[in-house]
């Protein structure tokens, strides 16, 4: 976990490590202003997000027999807050359109 505070506090996720070829690490989500302008939320809600501890995903490639198996963890989120609710709801998203994108080359079917 990150300390908070300006001097701990990048604008934009940090902290991207790649342990081996098949791994990428990295510290999850600031919530600046634009990031609030460009998505939609209120600044109130901004607000209350960004006092939530920093978490951390990690994507992980894998056989799995002739396929390559994609993992997705995040870890560190708060217990009851805000952002385990957006996250739960988003990563299912991304990987789908993933997924299509994988297969066919395009999301415009989507």
């Amino acid at each position: 976990m990150v300390p908070r505070g300006d001097d701990h506090h990048p604008p934009r996720p940090g902290g991207a490590r790649g342990r081996s070829p098949r791994r990428l690490a990295c510290t999850w989500h600031t919530f600046s202003p634009e990031w609030a302008i460009a998505t939609g939320f209120e600044e109130t809600r901004r607000a209350e997000l960004d006092t939530e501890p920093r978490s951390r995903v990690t994507f992980d490639l894998g056989p799995d027999g002739g396929l390559v198996k994609l993992t997705v963890t995040q870890c560190d989120l708060m217990t009851g807050g805000q952002i385990i609710e957006l996250v739960s709801r988003g990563w299912p998203r991304v990987l789908a359109d993933l997924k299509t994108l994988v297969e066919t080359g395009d999301l415009d079917g989507r």
